[in-house]
């Protein structure tokens, strides 16, 4: 079946496993192998079909397909041989960490990638094979349960494992302020926010997940009143004209009657921004669903100033190139720029269910993969040595410079 498929790709990307095995002694199956210890040996014990119907969401499918199972449960054991048995627990460790609840997709030789819906590590024993290496080695077995996804369901998924937690006082991301992530025709912007609370603190104050509006752009930001018991979610945007024949902002808001439900939130939500040129719309969404919108005069561009160099940050809005303000505490993760006003089926798809796409390709109904002009991870792949740089996941360079912030704050509270 399938696992050795998933067992191999893991095991031989892990460096901390490829630093004490080469992946040359990784094998499949038991047998007497021509080499030297250390090395490992994988198999498949058992699979056994979960019983759930339908991998389908197609009415119209053959109804034998609507019958199948989604997942396949595989019982897979990984044995460790080496020379003493210090050496041998030492790789059973490293081995257990690559594998225990990893999860997501990997790639294989088959035609698709194949989709883990998670390992779990189950049990170990120790053995010696007094017939191996002339001499003997010392082994232990270590049993994983692999649940894998007989279709892959989300080729757009990927592992997402950080996201960023910005302190609320001076936490800043800095990206740049470039054309390509600044666009004056049509833009949407949208990040994945968990704050520390969602019934938001301090009378009269602003709080911005994002934003460049001191250079005359954009944000999205929560704007408390003054008694503290309302957050009104909005958003606002420069454009060359509102309506009136002069330039000025348009600001969506949820308004007050959504404020309620607004502090009720928990966990991970994703917020999104929209303008469309060619109509002068604005619109605000959460979790894919639009909640306000504004109207300006068709045509108008949005509009940044000229006259100083402030660029896109997350964590606050800019206050100037290297400060920012109205700042947000809470976590960021999964954010981006495209040069085009997604439609609401495209955000729709974006947010999946809470569980964030590959951007970089076209899935459902998200198929503006190409307008796609920034995207920030939040520290993945590479978690803490990443730190300070937060690259551009996109085809352009605009690499964030955490600011005010230390490697730990890259950390693994991430939306699923």
């Amino acid at each position: 079946m399938r696992s050795g498929a998933i067992i191999y790709p893991i095991l031989r990307t892990y460096g901390a496993l490829t630093d004490l095995v080469s992946p040359a002694k990784f094998f499949a199956v038991r047998a007497k192998q021509a080499t030297t210890s250390p090395y490992l040996v994988y198999r498949e014990i058992s699979t056994i079909p979960l019983n759930t119907k339908g991998d389908s969401t197609d009415n119209t499918a053959d109804p034998r397909i609507q019958q199948r199972s989604i997942l396949d449960i595989s019982r897979v054991q990984i044995s460790v041989f080496a020379n003493d048995y210090l050496e041998v627990e030492n790789i059973a460790v490293v081995v257990r960490e690559a594998l225990d609840r990893e999860w997501g997709t990997v790639e294989s030789p088959y035609e698709n990638d194949i989709y883990t819906d998670s390992i779990v590590f189950e049990s170990s024993v120790d053995d010696y094979d007094d017939d191996a290496e002339n001499r003997g080695v010392y082994v232990k077995h270590l049993d994983f349960t692999i649940r894998v996804n007989r279709i892959n369901l989300n080729p757009s998924s990927m592992l997402n494992i950080y996201s960023l937690a910005f302190d609320g006082v001076d936490d800043i991301l800095i990206t740049t302020k470039d054309s390509s992530i600044m666009p004056t025709d049509n833009l949407t912007v949208g990040c994945w926010i968990n704050p520390s609370t969602w019934a938001f603190a301090g009378s009269s104050q602003n709080y911005y997940p994002f934003g460049c509006v001191a250079s005359g752009g954009w944000g999205i930001y929560f704007n408390n009143n003054y008694l503290v018991t309302e957050t009104l979610f909005k958003a606002i945007i420069r454009v060359s004209d509102t309506g009136g024949g002069s330039e000025g902002y348009l600001e969506p808001s949820a308004g007050a009657g959504f404020s309620a439900t607004l502090r009720a939130l928990t966990g991970w939500h994703y917020i999104s921004l929209t303008y469309d040129k060619a109509t002068g719309v604005a619109k605000l969404y959460l979790d894919g669903v639009e909640k306000a919108t504004e109207t300006g005069q068709a045509e108008a561009d949005i509009v940044y100033h000229g006259s100083n160099d402030r660029p896109l940050m997350f964590g606050a809005d800019a206050a100037t190139d290297t400060t920012g303000a109205n700042f947000f505490e809470g976590n960021i993760d999964e954010s981006s720029v495209w040069n085009k006003a997604l439609t609401a089926a495209e955000l729709l798809a974006v947010y999946n269910s809470g569980l964030p796409l590959d951007l970089t390709s076209n899935y459902g109904d998200y198929v503006s993969s190409a307008n796609l002009q920034g995207w920030w991870r939040m520290g993945d792949p590479d978690g803490t040595s990443a730190y300070p740089t937060i690259t551009d996941a996109s085809t352009n360079t605009n690499n964030g410079t955490m600011t005010n912030m230390d490697a730990a704050d890259i950390n693994t509270d991430i939306p699923t």
